[in-house]
């Protein structure tokens, strides 16, 4: 009989041990759902957020797609607008460069007007580009010659103002240039 209480003690206090080993595994599973409720209730918020975001993006995107149109259409415009007096300015200096063939101003002028009119050009060339309507060709051009042209765009400007203008290439000055047909 002692035995048996002995070991009816033993087995009560066993149980009693696993009675709160079960209480504190149900708590740390409690523990764990209310941590895991958490988390998905974050992740939820999370995605409910990358779904604004995402509409927001998209929502810009738009608006600089719509921005990008008006700007092109704007460039487009302006380079028509430019084109068509250039092109009325260009007729009579060339006229004039025919009559008065060794006058450096009306070769100037005319040389200034056709640079205007192909820098025009070159912005609807780029337009065009930027909307993927025509492809970019690349060629490769004499250096030399091409800064000797963009010099002389300067040159009488640098003149009227007494200022010294040289372009060197090799420790040699280049002088003007004559063939202007090449890049205008």
């Amino acid at each position: 009989l002692e035995a048996s209480k002995t070991e009816l003690e033993d087995a009560n206090a066993e149980l009693t041990n696993l009675n709160t080993h079960l209480s504190q595994l149900i708590e740390m599973s409690e523990q764990i759902r209310t941590i895991e409720e958490e988390n998905e209730k974050e992740a939820e918020i999370a995605r409910s957020e990358a779904l604004g975001l995402r509409a927001q993006a998209e929502k810009h995107a738009l608006e600089i797609d719509e921005l990008n149109q008006q700007k092109t259409a704007f460039f487009q415009n302006i380079s028509h607008e430019l084109r068509t007096p250039l092109t009325l300015i260009l007729n009579p200096l060339e006229e004039l460069s025919k009559e008065v063939p060794d006058d450096d101003r009306v070769d100037l002028a005319l040389r200034n007007s056709k640079r205007l009119l192909r820098l025009v050009n070159q912005l609807l060339d780029f337009q065009k580009l930027s909307a993927g309507k025509q492809e970019l060709k690349l060629t490769p051009i004499n250096i030399a010659q091409f800064s000797s042209i963009a010099s002389d765009y300067f040159r009488s400007a640098c003149e009227a103002k007494n200022i010294s203008f040289d372009l060197t290439w090799n420790d040699e000055v280049i002088k003007e240039h004559s063939d202007y047909e090449t890049f205008i």
